[in-house]
């Protein structure tokens, strides 16, 4: 059976969730890495403060997580992502007022942070109680695909609308996510059948029984590391690129991001299925990172800059599903949204992480020692050196999609 295939017999009610979120996407994307720039270069704050927003941001999206997964646990997933995209769009209107003041500004990057936190692990959380297990890897890998599709409209739109009008972008983005937001109230899910001890159990239990998996707690590891280097695509790379090469580079990173997700997400992993497990994919992507980050760290041309974020991106579409789907397949079913969002508790530690170091190691011009890209480098080799020697990973053994063994 070709990908083609496979994705057409993907359940309507997961492809209309992966719409939303392909929406979701764009919107997101139009705002986010021009809000640094919009933040220093029209607003004229410091990288610091311009850190600071994102780092409030990451607080709200990750540290909300919780209430999000307690939301999507006790009311369901769909509730979740409701609330967290209507706050979403009201926070770009304030925004597309041109608010100017520090504190009103700190307080709606927390408030966008904590849309996110509703919205990512319950969509996550649902996609995978929608979709059979043995498809999970290729709905996870789609929903990736999609979500670097936005990423492409996003920037570009993005790009366009600050050159056009500096808050064009804000209202934009709210236009879009308007629009996904109707078809989330207008979407009816099928029953999903869950087993009666498990509609019993409390969020607290859920928590707990994730938290005694071996396989679970290395997973928290890996997306912390993880997270602490796909940061630096929303903060450093975007501030690295327009200060060295003009606003326009930026647009350049989130092409060749989204053209290599785009060409490679759904075949490269369908092709890894076939031979390696998921820990195996975790680790090639981890050494992705690591000549990646190596280049940029080496290198102050623009050519193998671009060249880097493609190494960057490869990494990216290898992990980020392949985590998604070990937790998505391992967990029970009842406890997704508590599993989704203690990943993003674990985004939480990396990304606050590497975005404050990021900033502590920019200068007031918005350049970057070299100290941070080496700083990844290991970082992404620890990632790599902990799933080869913990996971034992088999290079050639064919992997066994959703039976793998504790």
């Amino acid at each position: 059976m070709n990908v083609l295939t496979m994705i057409k017999a993907l359940p309507a009610s997961a492809m209309r969730v992966l719409l939303i979120q392909w929406l979701t996407a764009i919107g997101y994307f139009s705002v986010i890495p021009f809000f640094m720039v919009y933040l220093v270069r029209y607003l004229h704050f410091s990288p610091a403060f311009a850190a600071t927003q994102l780092t409030l941001f990451l607080v709200g999206q990750y540290g909300a997580s919780f209430l999000g997964g307690y939301i999507g646990h006790t009311k369901g997933p769909l509730l979740a992502m409701r609330l967290g995209l209507g706050l979403q769009i009201i926070c770009y209107l304030v925004f597309a007022c041109g608010i100017d003041d520090a504190l009103y500004l700190s307080c709606f990057s927390l408030l966008l942070g904590v849309s996110k936190a509703f919205f990512t692990p319950a969509s996550k959380a649902l996609l995978s109680t929608l979709t059979p297990g043995q498809d999970q890897l290729l709905l996870f890998s789609l929903r990736s695909t999609i979500n670097n599709l936005g990423v492409a409209i996003g920037s570009a739109i993005g790009a366009s609308m600050l050159d056009f009008n500096v808050v064009g972008f804000f209202i934009a983005a709210a236009a879009v996510q308007i629009v996904a937001l109707f078809l989330l109230l207008t979407l009816r899910l099928p029953a999903i059948a869950i087993e009666a001890n498990l509609k019993k159990a409390s969020f607290i239990s859920g928590v707990k029984r994730l938290m005694v998996k071996p396989f679970f707690l290395l997973l928290l590891i890996l997306y912390a590391l993880y997270s602490f280097l796909y940061i630096q695509l929303e903060y450093s790379f975007p501030l690295h690129a327009a200060q060295g090469w003009g606003n326009e580079m930026v647009t350049y990173i989130f092409w060749v991001n989204a053209l290599v997700v785009m060409g490679l997400q759904v075949p490269l992993n369908m092709y890894l299925s076939r031979f390696i497990s998921h820990w195996a994919a975790i680790f090639i992507g981890f050494l992705f990172m690591v000549l990646a980050f190596l280049i940029i760290g080496t290198s102050s041309f623009s050519t193998p800059f671009l060249l880097a974020i493609a190494f960057f991106t490869l990494g990216e579409l290898i992990i980020d599903p392949a985590i998604d789907t070990v937790a998505g397949s391992r967990s029970e079913k009842h406890y997704l949204a508590i599993a989704f969002s203690l990943l993003g508790l674990a985004g939480l530690v990396g990304s606050v992480s590497g975005n404050l170091i990021a900033g502590a190691l920019s200068t007031e011009e918005g350049a970057f020692q070299r100290n941070l890209w080496f700083l990844n480098v290991l970082l992404a080799m620890v990632g790599a050196g902990l799933v080869a020697l913990t996971a034992r990973v088999r290079f050639f053994s064919k992997m066994e999609l959703y039976n793998e063994k504790e």
